[in-house]
């Protein structure tokens, strides 16, 4: 994808103002012709046309800006294949979405120090657990699914996850 798969520290870095990212593995990066950056974590193996027909990416920047320029951030992704969490930045928003099916878990936790996300609970600022236990999450765990709860909970009362399909919008004015 002439995407690098180099260890990135996007820690205290500005790409997107005052959020901090930090990742190791494949990503992109791109801005779209009105300005906004944005950032792939992970991989993007193609675009469906109308059609529905895979098409390689030949040039994953420009195709991803175009189609983030053109689209509705949660609609267009849409149609974009792969396993990937993407960022963007619009008016000092962060928007978050993941592919389509959900793959790449995105954690959420409010806390005192602000909005935390996160690919894996180990990675949250706080405990997961200090706030207690999403009893709803811990019997859709035990009793339905087996030994996960339900896409958009956690077993954790302050965690949650990003649904299918949905996108978090993270405003830097609180």
């Amino acid at each position: 994808l002439g995407a690098s798969n180099s260890p990135i520290n996007l820690e205290n870095k500005s790409i997107f103002g005052t959020w901090m990212i930090q990742h190791s593995g494949a990503y992109i990066t791109g801005t779209t012709h009105c300005g906004c950056p944005w950032l792939v974590l992970g991989n993007v193996y193609g675009i469906r046309d109308r059609s529905g027909n895979l098409g390689a990416l030949q040039a994953p920047v420009a195709a991803l800006n175009e189609l983030l320029d053109k689209t509705d951030f949660c609609a267009g992704l849409a149609n974009v294949e792969g396993r990937f969490v993407l960022f963007r930045e619009t008016d000092g928003v962060l928007q978050v979405a993941t592919d389509r099916f959900g793959k790449t878990e995105v954690f959420i936790q409010e806390s005192s120090s602000g909005s935390n996300i996160a690919s894996d609970l180990s990675l949250l600022d706080e405990d997961p657990g200090s706030a207690g236990f999403n009893q709803e999450g811990l019997v859709h765990m035990i009793t339905y699914y087996g030994y996960c709860p339900p896409k958009r909970d956690t077993i954790y009362a302050g965690v949650s996850r990003l649904g299918i399909g949905e996108c978090l919008n993270i405003s830097d004015r609180g």
